[in-house]
């Protein structure tokens, strides 16, 4: 199976190198193409006002001067050079987690929502471990997923699967959608107490909390956030349910 993978974190960090070696060990065929300095928080944007370089710093492995959706359209473009059409998209495995109205911010869901106007397959992953490397739980749970996305023949255009790995609470699975209060803001508004140094430092919004679960997976419309019919929602719980 081929498959192009991109994030927002940069083309140094460790949980996609992780999760890319992990990838090759099962014989997957890889193309990494990730930002050449961490672009989290750029969500869509992309440069369209310049030529976007991009270099081969190892095998099949591709950093780019620009945002992850440049590396989304950059990937699908090698791809194509390579292959042809690649078998899947993905964004990941992101160092924080995506869900609920992060995904507005986030270049690894970003990234993932252009594959998807692309008309390539495409699943974001994320997961909240601190620490340098992503722990055997995690690897396992994505592959299981991207296993089961190619032999169930999850094929919803119009969707991206959003998926997010808490690696210290439990075993339980969640589904974004039934779950996710999605009325409030991300971050707070600051509070300005002079205009002398003009600096300020964003907060998050406290009820961004942790829920208690191990794998959160999500349905997300590739155009509006959230907004996933009935008949999509219900195919999507039938698939899910074969974990």
């Amino acid at each position: 199976m081929k498959i192009v993978i991109v994030n927002d974190d940069g083309y140094k960090e460790p949980f996609h190198h992780d999760f890319v070696n992990h990838l090759k060990k099962l014989a997957f065929d890889v193309i990494s193409v990730t930002p050449g300095e961490n672009m989290s928080g750029f969500a869509s944007a992309i440069s369209i006002r310049n030529e976007v370089q991009f270099t081969e710093y190892a095998s099949r492995m591709y950093k780019v001067h620009g945002t992850p959706v440049d590396c989304a359209l950059i990937g699908i473009g090698l791809a194509n050079y390579f292959w042809g059409k690649p078998d899947l998209f993905v964004s990941g495995i992101n160092k924080g987690m995506n869900y609920g109205p992060c995904v507005i911010y986030s270049g690894t869901y970003a990234a993932a929502r252009e594959s998807s106007r692309q008309g390539v397959l495409a699943v974001s992953f994320s997961a909240n471990e601190t620490s340098s490397k992503l722990n055997r739980k995690i690897l396992d749970g994505a592959t299981l997923i991207l296993e089961k996305i190619l032999s169930e023949k999850f094929n919803n255009k119009n969707a991206i699967l959003n998926v997010n790995f808490n690696s210290v609470l439990s075993d339980k699975l969640l589904i974004e959608n039934e779950v996710i209060n999605k009325s409030y803001n991300l971050f707070n508004v600051p509070n300005i107490k002079s205009v002398d140094e003009g600096i300020v430092r964003y907060s998050f919004n406290k009820k961004f909390e942790q829920l208690d679960f191990f794998t959160m997976i999500g349905l997300i419309h590739n155009l509006n956030n959230f907004s996933i019919s009935s008949d999509d929602y219900g195919k999507f719980k039938d698939w899910l349910s074969k974990f």
